[in-house]
């Protein structure tokens, strides 16, 4: 034994011993707690760990659990209201420690029996019975109406009374509600009997008036239904008075034309060839009156037509046109109407002359009638024709003002119709001239930036031929391959790069590798150094990330990197092409002993010193992980290439080394 340990091997393997025992002290020592429970530590220091871990020192430390759960708490109370009435409360409450570290000291202080489910149930017990004192003393303050009607008014001051003393104990009141409310003396049964009793009777006082509203309408309709007959009854009375002196009336007319009808047969035949030529005179100047109306309409209409931009002016003439029209109409119908009776009038008084004469001479009065009967139609026709005159002029002077002011309307609208189309036509001219100039424009500022792209694709392919002096295509296990490599389209790979992570069997990942077409560009720096670099391309937050990284050529150290995205966020995930967030990857490494590990991107911030991870971006963490997954399953897949290329040997592809 003494021998193994001298030299250094000895003490190579006291060492390993000596921190295998420091590790397992260490592993003993840490703590994890859950999120639903809190250990309070006593002793060095007093602290509380809740949903994470930490270190506790045996024998110098004491820990305790207690829990954050939700506890559910059934209260039933009785106890007299202000009114002296005995009621029964049962309440549900849902209370916890409140997850503060002063709370949880505080109630591990008051309930802490050294067993988790006996501490929960002396917290049960003491929060039932503060819950109890606060429920009687509400009740003594309130009449067993208001905790009826208002249950939510009640359950709140209840909890906020109680919350105050549970706070106190480390505790908080999550939910606080009134199951039931019930009494043994029949107290809540006979306010609910009242309440109904209540509605009854306001039932039976509307039924009551409802009914006498009916009555009353029955009423006022059977007063009204015998008023309307009594009416009815009195206008047929009326009626039939009118009817009988009608009668009357007819029959004494009837006598006068039986006396008359023996009068002279050529003064019959004279009278009815009177009365054919009257008739036949009203009957053309009703057909000339009308013939005039309907050539006013048809001219209003025409008007109507073309006039469409002065119809108020139109109208207003219309609507004086039409008024004079009807007084005409209304005068020439008084008038024959005037005609009409004065010739009753005066057949009437020829009657009764003929009547009173008629044994003195026959003759000398039928003369007499016929005298006046000729001179009443005389001036009847007189009269009519007239007033025929005055409504002709009218209607003449009427057409004349109507012709007037559509002349007047047609040359305005003539005159407005002209101004229009010269002014569509000076608008559509600037409009062609406006138009042109920004066609012109927009050709120039399109030949501008032709010209500034061609001149910076010019640029671009100047610099690629001046640094980039080979590229070629590899698969995973570093083997060249036919190609160019600037076609490659990196989604593919990438997505060939996510099978082989998710295949099970090495054979599987091998054939896939195999598919790989990965490119790879040889640069010559200005001090003839050869760079070579590799295209990457990942997942941020919102979309696609990619990125170039050259190395050295030790093919581990970073030369160099930059980074794009489609839609990260700007001022969080887009931050990753600014310089600051690139240039931290120089002189970075991604072989640690000879085995790969790529680069951790930490929240946080990177250890000082360390070669194999770089800062994060604060804001940007979904973003930041995203280029961490695509350096490390970009680059794993060009290990074998890289490794080949420094005479390392072929990789497994399997072993990747920890950066930390």
């Amino acid at each position: 034994m003494p021998l193994i340990l001298k030299g250094p091997v000895g003490i190579g393997i006291l060492l390993v011993v000596i921190l295998i025992l420091i590790m397992l002290a260490v592993t003993g020592m840490w703590k994890k707690v859950p999120q639903d429970k809190a250990m309070v530590v006593t002793g060095l220091r007093k602290r509380v760990i809740s949903g994470g871990g930490g270190l506790v020192i045996p024998l110098f430390e004491r820990t305790d659990l207690i829990s954050l759960e939700n506890m559910q708490i059934t209260v039933n109370v009785k106890g007299m209201t202000s009114a002296g009435v005995d009621i029964t409360v049962g309440a549900l409450t849902i209370l916890k420690i409140k997850n503060v570290e002063e709370k949880i000291l505080a109630a591990m202080e008051q309930f802490n029996t050294g067993n988790t489910d006996s501490t929960i149930q002396n917290i049960k017990k003491t929060s039932e019975e503060v819950l109890e004192g606060k429920l009687r003393e509400i009740l003594s303050t309130m009449t067993v109406e208001e905790i009826y009607k208002d249950r939510e008014k009640f359950a709140n001051t209840v909890q906020i009374v109680a919350a105050k003393e549970l706070e106190d104990m480390g505790l908080e009141i999550k939910a606080f509600t009134i199951k039931e409310i019930r009494d043994d003396q029949g107290y809540l049964e006979s306010l609910g009997k009242k309440q109904v009793a209540e509605v009854k009777k306001n039932a039976l006082i509307a039924e009551s008036n409802a009914r006498k509203e009916q009555e009353i309408t029955i009423a006022n309709n059977e007063k009204e239904t015998a008023t309307k007959t009594a009416e009815m009854r009195k206008q047929t009375t009326i009626q039939l008075a009118i009817a009988k002196q009608e009668e009357e009336e007819a029959q004494a007319l009837a006598d006068v034309k039986i006396a008359n009808a023996n009068k002279d047969k050529e003064l019959i035949v004279l009278a009815n060839f009177e009365e054919t030529q009257r008739k036949k005179a009203l009957a053309d100047a009703a057909y000339q009156i009308e013939s005039n109306k309907a050539r006013k309409d048809i001219i209003a209409t025409q008007m109507d037509a073309q006039l469409v931009q002065e119809d108020k002016n139109v109208e207003l003439t219309k609507a004086q046109m039409q008024v004079e029209l009807t007084r005409e109409q209304q005068e020439t119908t008084v008038a024959t109407q005037k005609a009409k009776r004065r010739q009753e009038e005066l057949n009437s008084e020829v009657q009764k002359e003929a009547e009173a004469q008629a044994d003195k001479t026959r003759v000398q009065a039928d003369a007499e009638l016929y005298r006046r009967t000729k001179d009443a139609e005389a001036k009847k026709l007189e009269e009519i024709a007239s007033a025929e005159a005055e409504a002709q002029k009218r209607r003449l002077e009427a057409e004349a003002e109507a012709a007037a002011i559509r002349e007047r309307a047609q040359a305005a609208a003539e005159e407005r119709k002209l101004a229009a189309e010269a002014e569509a036509e000076a608008i559509r001219k600037r409009g062609l001239a406006e138009a042109e100039a920004q066609t012109a424009k927009a050709k120039a500022v399109e030949a501008e930036g032709l010209a500034e792209a061609k001149d910076k694709n010019n640029f671009i392919e100047q610099l690629y031929d001046k640094y980039i002096v080979e590229q070629f295509i590899v698969d995973g296990e570093g083997s060249r391959k036919d190609g160019d490599a600037f076609n490659i389209d990196m989604k593919v790979q990438t997505d060939i790069i996510k099978k082989i992570n998710a295949a099970k069997s090495d054979d599987e990942k091998n054939n896939l590798r195999k598919e790989l077409n990965l490119p790879v560009f040889v640069c010559r720096n200005d001090d003839s150094a050869l760079k070579y670099i590799v295209p990457l391309r990942g997942m941020g937050l919102w979309g696609a990330v990619w990125g170039y990284v050259s190395f050295n050529n030790d093919f581990n150290t970073i030369y160099g990197a930059v980074f794009d995205h489609k839609g990260e966020t700007p001022g969080l995930g887009a931050e990753i092409t600014q310089p600051k967030f690139s240039a931290q990857l120089v002189n970075k490494q991604i072989f640690k002993n000879g085995q790969f590990c790529s680069i951790l991107v930490v929240k946080g911030g990177a250890p000082a010193g360390d070669k194999h991870s770089i800062d994060a971006i604060s804001g940007g963490t979904i973003t930041c992980r995203g280029v961490e997954a695509m350096l490390k399953d970009c680059l794993s897949e060009y290990k074998a290439f890289f490794q080949l290329a420094t005479g390392a040997g072929k990789s497994t592809n399997t072993t990747t080394a920890n950066p930390q």
